[in-house]
C-alpha cells in the first residue's frame, strides 16, 4: 500500500515527466494520435477540424513536456547549481517543498474539472461518442499539464523571492559583477524560457478557444442561448485571467525578483569595498595606500554602473512581445465577437 501511495506521489508524476526520454514521448503521442484517428473514423458523427485540434493538441503537450524537462534539469541539479551555504539551503529547501508538495494534485485534477464540463455543454455540434470521450480526455489532460506546468513555473518564480529576501546573507556570488554570477544567470535563463513557452500554449489556447466559441462549426450559440453565452464568457475570463492577466504579473515578477536581488548584491559588493577602503586609508605605506583606494574607487565605481539583469537574447524579447501582442489582440477579438461587434468594420 505504501510503494502505491509513493508511486501516485506528487513529486514521483513530477520525476516520470522530468526524465521522460523523447523516444517515449514521440511513441507515446504517435500511438495517441493513432488512437484518436481511430475513433473519429468509427464515430458517426466526426469532430469538425480533428488534424487541426489534433495537431495543436500534440504541439501543447510537447511544449509543456519540453518546458517541464526543462524545470527537470534544474531540478535534479539544484544542490550542484546553488551554492551550498545556509542562505540558499533555506530556499531549496522550501523551493523543493513547494514542488513536490502532494497539494499540487488538488490544483491538477480541480481546476480542469471547472473547464471541461462547461466546454462540453456549449459544443452543440453532434459529435460521435468515442471521438468524444478522447477530445474531452485530452483536453482535461492537456489542462492538467498545463497547471503543472505553470506552477512550477510560480515555484521558480517564489525561489527568487526567496533568495532576494535572504540577500544580506549571501556569501557566494560574483563579488565584482554579480550580475554575472552563474546561478543567477541559470535561474534568469530558466524563468525567461518558461515565460516564453507557456506564452506560446497561452497563444494556442487563445487560437483553439476561439475556433470552438466563434468558427460556427461547434453549435457555439451565444446569440440565442443565454446560458452558452455566459459560460462562453466565463471562459475568456479564465483565458484573461490566467494568461493574459496573471501571466503577465508573474512575468514581471520574475525579472523584478532577479533584478532586486543583483542590485542588492551590487549595494553589498560596493559596502565591502567601502569598508576595505577604510582599512587601506590607514596603512602606513602612503603608495600601497594610494594605489589600493584608486582601486578600490575604480571597483566600486564599476559595480555603481553594473548591469541590474543578465543579458537577456533579443530573439527573446522579441518572442515575448510577439506572443503577448498576439494574445492582447485576440482576446479583444474574442470580446468584440461576444458583443456583436465585427472588428474587420472598425475604423
Amino acid at each position: 500500500m505504501k510503494q502505491m501511495v509513493n508511486k501516485l506521489s506528487f513529486k514521483n508524476i513530477l520525476q516520470q515527466l522530468m526524465n521522460m526520454r523523447y523516444i517515449s514521448y514521440n511513441l507515446i503521442m504517435s500511438l495517441l494520435i493513432l488512437l484518436g484517428s481511430i475513433c473519429n473514423c468509427v464515430s458517426n458523427h466526426t469532430l469538425p477540424k480533428f488534424w487541426l485540434l489534433t495537431c495543436s493538441f500534440a504541439f501543447m503537450i510537447y511544449i509543456n513536456i519540453y518546458a517541464i524537462k526543462q524545470v527537470g534539469i534544474f531540478y535534479n541539479n539544484i544542490n550542484k547549481i546553488l551554492p551550498d551555504e545556509p542562505a540558499l539551503n533555506e530556499s531549496k529547501e522550501k523551493y523543493l517543498k513547494r514542488a513536490n508538495s502532494n497539494l499540487n494534485w488538488a490544483i491538477i485534477l480541480i481546476l480542469p474539472a471547472l473547464i471541461v464540463p462547461v466546454v462540453i455543454y456549449i459544443i452543440k455540434y453532434q459529435i460521435g461518442m468515442p471521438v468524444k470521450i478522447f477530445a474531452f480526455s485530452a483536453l482535461y489532460f492537456i489542462i492538467s499539464l498545463c497547471f503543472i506546468n505553470y506552477m512550477q513555473y510560480i515555484y521558480l518564480i517564489r525561489l527568487s523571492q526567496n533568495i532576494y529576501s535572504n540577500n544580506k546573507k549571501i556569501k557566494e556570488y560574483n563579488i565584482e559583477r554579480p550580475h554575472k554570477t552563474e546561478w543567477i544567470i541559470k535561474i534568469s535563463a530558466l524563468t525567461n524560457k518558461q515565460s516564453n513557452l507557456f506564452f506560446g500554449v497561452g497563444s494556442l489556447f487563445i487560437f483553439l478557444l476561439y475556433q470552438i466559441t466563434f468558427s460556427g462549426e461547434y453549435g457555439v450559440e451565444i446569440v440565442n442561448d443565454i446560458v452558452s453565452r455566459r459560460i462562453v464568457i466565463y471562459l475568456w475570463l479564465i483565458i484573461v485571467f490566467a494568461i493574459i492577466l496573471m501571466f503577465s504579473i508573474f512575468s514581471y515578477l520574475s525579472y523584478f525578483f532577479i533584478k532586486k536581488l543583483i542590485d542588492s548584491l551590487i549595494d553589498n559588493s560596493i559596502c565591502k569595498y567601502e569598508k576595505s577602503e577604510i582599512k587601506y586609508s590607514s596603512s602606513r605605506k602612503y603608495k600601497k595606500r594610494k594605489e589600493l583606494v584608486l582601486m578600490n574607487k575604480a571597483i566600486i565605481l564599476l559595480l555603481e554602473k553594473t548591469p541590474s539583469y543578465p543579458r537577456k537574447p533579443l530573439a527573446s524579447y522579441a518572442l515575448s512581445y510577439i506572443l503577448a501582442i498576439f494574445n492582447f489582440f485576440a482576446t479583444i477579438q474574442a470580446t468584440l465577437s461576444l458583443f456583436g461587434f465585427d472588428i474587420s468594420q472598425l475604423g
